[in-house]
Formats: structure tokens, C-alpha cells, sequence
């Protein structure tokens, strides 16, 4: 799908952070169709594949020093800040990247009188890993805390079995999805410069989330993951184990794994209850405030996933 040029953004200067992991990928495509040439991106480490009419810079969030010489020869209006440490890293580099790194960027942001600042944060921000959430919104509050188990919420899809009853609901996310909501935080405030807003009405300072608007079952999701990688299991020959078998065993492999220091075992107690939990989000506010709908559906948008990570298997 292509973008219309829109005039309110084409002059601006745009600074994403963390190209790696795709996300920005597709930001950068739609402000390009979009008409803005100004294009920049922040990352540890060049990608392996640079689109063009992007630069690229080298530089650690959380260097203040090296991120004022990069805001000061850029010069953005607008940030968008995507980086973020993977799911499975260390709490301290959690801690330090998306925290530490976070403040300093906007300290930066501040100081090079950048206009605009939009943050991408995390679903789990107001779960608990343990409470179902059911058409949750941005009014829900964030989990902090003891009562906050994980920094950074993860499920895992188990092959060849299905824990508990599969009547729990979802979300799930295409890339692109993402990327244009991002497109649309970043425009609504530079189209609507000269209006004062009403509450009901404004954008900055707001959270909003983004799904693909169609929960599903979480097992419902992972057969259709294995569908389209060419699994032809059916239903009735996989093994359903119910939730509280499940985590006795996985309290066994932490309790095993902690006497012996090896570390987080591969299955949780968090794991399996995320994985049984419900957990979708509503999101009214982002189709009101911003005009959002999803670029492309769910099913779509995994085949095509699926497809991809298909192709690069055999290609590598």
C-alpha cells in the first residue's frame, strides 16, 4: 500500500532509533512514500540491508556526548524512539537501555529543540503476567514493582503440544501495522499545529496502543504459524496438557536450574501462565485520535511473515 505525500511532514528531519529490528525499517518506507526525504537512523551497528535515502549513524543511546554531536549535525524535528535491548537480555542492560537510555535521548531531544518525540513502549507495560486483560486501554495502570515479574514480557509458542483450554484471547501485530502508527503520532501533531486541541482530542503527551484489532486464540495463532510453514498436524493428534500440570513441571525446572546455576530454564511458570492468559487491548482511542486502521490483516500479514522467514532459512 502506498502512502500519500503528506505536506505536514515532507520538511521535516527525521531521527529513528534502532534500525535492527526491522520496525524502522518499515517507519522509514512510509515517510519516504510519504514525500520526506530527510531520513536518519540510529543504531549500535550498521544493518545488513540499508534502504535508500536513509543515513545511518553509529552511536549508544545512553552516550549522552555521542548522541549531541549526532542530534547536533542532524538537527531532527521529530524522534522516534524504537530501540530496545532484546527480550532476552540481561536486567541491567534492560535497566540501562530502555531506561537510562530513554532519559538521556530526551535530555538531548531537549537541549536540540527537537518538536516532536514519539516513544514506542510495551503492551506489557500493564500486565502482571498473572491477570487476564480483556479490551484493556490506555487508562489501565502500569505495573511497577514487585507486582511488575518480568522486564520484558515474552511467550513462546511450544511445537507439537497445547497447553491448557485455548479459550483465551490475544493480540497480535503486524510490523507494518506498527510502523503506521507510528507515521500517524508523528503527523497528527505537526497537521494540527495551529488548532488547540480539546482533551478529548489531543495527541501529545498520550499513550495509545496498536493492534491489528483481531484477537485470536493464542493455540489458534501458533497452528496457523505451523500451517503456513508447511505443518500438517491436525487438531485431535496434539497433545493438550492442562495449565496446572504445566506449572508444576516448569516450578521443578526452575527449582532444578536455580539449585544447579544454570540460569532461566527454557519453560517458566511466567511463560505458561502467558501463554493461558487472556490478553487483548482495545484500540479506540488511536482510530479516534489518529484516523488509524490496520494496513494489512492478521492472517495476510502472518503468511507473508511466515513466507519471509521461510525464504531466508533456505537462502542462508
Amino acid at each position: 500500500m502506498t502512502r500519500e505525500k503528506s505536506a505536514s511532514l515532507n520538511q521535516s528531519t527525521v531521527l529513528v532509533t534502532g534500525d535492527s529490528g526491522g520496525l524502522a525499517s518499515q517507519i522509514f518506507q512510509l515517510f519516504s512514500q510519504g514525500g520526506c526525504k530527510h531520513l536518519h537512523s540510529i543504531d549500535l551497528r550498521q544493518p545488513a540491508h540499508r534502504l535508500d535515502g536513509v543515513t545511518y549513524h553509529i552511536g549508544d543511546l545512553t552516550d549522552s556526548n555521542v548522541m549531541r554531536r549526532i542530534f547536533q549535525d542532524v538537527k531532527p524535528n521529530l524522534v522516534i524512539h524504537t530501540a530496545s535491548p532484546k527480550f532476552d537480555s540481561p536486567n541491567h542492560i534492560m535497566y540501562r537501555d530502555n531506561l537510562e537510555g530513554t532519559k538521556s535521548l530526551i535530555q538531548v531531544a531537549k537541549e536540540s529543540r527537537t518538536q516532536s518525540f514519539v516513544y514506542m513502549s510495551s503492551a506489557s507495560v500493564i500486565s502482571d503476567a498473572k491477570t487476564d486483560l480483556r479490551s484493556a486501554d490506555e487508562t489501565y495502570p502500569i505495573i511497577l514493582g514487585d507486582r511488575q515479574p518480568e522486564f520484558y514480557l515474552y511467550t513462546k509458542a511450544l511445537a507439537g503440544t497445547h497447553i491448557g483450554d485455548n479459550r483465551d484471547l490475544f493480540d497480535f501485530t503486524k510490523s507494518k501495522n506498527v510502523a503506521h502508527g507510528h507515521y500517524l503520532a508523528a503527523e497528527a501533531p505537526v497537521k494540527h499545529q495551529k488548532e488547540l486541541p480539546l482533551d478529548s482530542t489531543k495527541v501529545d503527551g498520550e499513550a495509545f496502543f496498536i493492534t491489528n484489532d483481531e484477537p485470536r486464540c493464542f493455540w489458534d495463532f501458533t497452528r496457523l504459524v505451523w500451517r503456513y510453514a508447511g505443518d500438517t498436524t491436525r487438531p485431535d493428534q496434539l497433545w493438550v496438557i492442562t495449565r496446572p500440570w504445566v506449572l508444576l513441571l516448569a516450578g521443578i525446572f526452575e527449582w532444578v536450574f536455580w539449585a544447579l546455576r544454570l540460569g532461566e530454564p527454557p519453560l517458566t511458570r511466567t511463560k505458561v501462565r502467558l501463554s493461558c492468559m487472556t490478553k487483548y487491548f482495545s484500540i479506540a482511542k488511536v482510530k479516534k485520535r489518529l484516523g488509524y486502521k490496520p494496513f494489512v490483516g492478521l492472517e495476510e500479514g502472518l503468511r507473508q511473515a511466515v513466507e519471509d522467514c521461510v525464504l531466508r532459512q533456505k537462502t542462508s
